[in-house]
């Protein structure tokens, strides 16, 4: 059984409504796709490309083009296929080498991809080689791996926006926001616009306790990716935490327009819901974000506290118990099982 991706939350769903996308006659171009690509609306360029090649145009650009926007879309099974109807020596070795490994990736394969990058040559490494073989090691969870080889990938490419960003995640996650500082601060000085550097910063301002700050960057990256889902969750999110209640309803109901099946989004809405006592539009939204997040313990607090307020004692005393289970010791939900549990006896 394949992995899944630790990036997948973060992934456009809507490739999955592609296949539909030629059910009517739509005269695109190729220029049209392209367009779309650049602007960062990915679903668009997906439809226009299975358009294009419904309509015939079935050749090497726009089949590469429509592999590049499937790997943006988090679909490494139809990226793959696209690849594979490349003509021979239609792409430079090193480029179809990193995007079948990042391919391989999306599908659940990380430890594939670790295994191949062994046998190449250390001269042969590619920037975006060693992205892979990094985003592979974090999705395996091999830190001592990732640690090895990230100095080696950053002596070659000091200034890489992607290399930097990874090295600063990595750190992030590893609860060293403080030394995740520089490199962000280096990927961010080569790409301002970046969403993965954007994203991290974020991250590490958070950490570092600033959740105006981050709220900054969050809003900066939906400024340059607006058609990007990830940025809008964290921007609702961030306002929930900051008690701006109203604002992050407002952004939930724009966002869910453009986004209704994105896990993230409805996990945010769930606990908006929540807050403004729609009980029962919080529980639909916690079943929406439920495949994504089902092991996440903020989600399964929230759905205790959900529950709760339902009155379904017995569901939230089981959902509190589950988060005990992870989180350890809590005084005010232990007290609140116990409230829960007499309530129940006296009954």
């Amino acid at each position: 059984m394949p992995k899944p991706n630790r990036n997948s939350l973060a992934l456009i769903a809507a490739a999955c409504a592609l296949l539909s996308a030629c059910e009517a006659p739509v005269e695109v171009s190729y220029e049209d796709a392209q367009a779309a690509y650049d602007a960062g609306d990915m679903v668009l360029a997906g439809e226009h490309l299975v358009a294009l090649i419904g309509s015939g145009k079935d050749d090497a650009q726009t089949r590469l083009l429509q592999a590049r926007t499937m790997l943006m879309l988090g679909d490494g099974n139809r990226a793959l296929l696209a690849l594979e109807q490349l003509p021979e020596g239609a792409l430079p070795a090193e480029e179809m080498r990193a995007m079948t490994a990042h391919a391989q990736i999306l599908q659940g394969y990380a430890h594939r991809v670790a295994a191949n990058y062994e046998s190449l040559p250390d001269e042969d490494f590619t920037e975006e080689d060693f992205r892979m073989q990094l985003w592979a090691f974090r999705e395996l969870d091999e830190g001592e791996d990732f640690d090895a080889n990230i100095g080696p990938a950053l002596e070659r490419f000091p200034d890489s926006v992607a290399i930097n960003t990874m090295a600063g995640l990595q750190l992030v996650e590893n609860g060293q926001p403080f030394e995740a500082i520089d490199y962000a601060q280096i990927a961010y000085a080569n790409a301002p616009e970046s969403l993965d550097t954007l994203l991290l910063i974020g991250q590490i301002e958070i950490r570092r306790g600033d959740l105006e700050k981050a709220l900054e960057y969050y809003e900066l990256a939906h400024r340059f990716h607006p058609h990007h889902a990830l940025p809008l969750a964290n921007i609702a999110g961030l306002q929930l935490d900051l008690g701006e209640i109203g604002a992050a309803g407002e952004t939930l109901d724009a966002a869910l327009k453009d986004h209704p099946d994105f896990a993230f989004l409805n996990f945010q809405s769930a606990r908006h819901l929540f807050e403004t006592g729609n009980i029962e539009a919080a529980r639909l939204a916690v079943e929406k974000a439920r495949k994504s997040f089902a092991d996440n313990i903020q989600f399964i607090l929230l759905e205790a506290r959900i529950e709760d307020k339902a009155g379904n004692a017995a569901l939230a005393i089981d959902l509190y118990r589950l988060y005990l289970n992870s989180f350890g010791y809590h005084r005010d939900i232990e007290a609140r099982i116990a409230e829960l549990e007499a309530g129940a006896t006296s009954t």
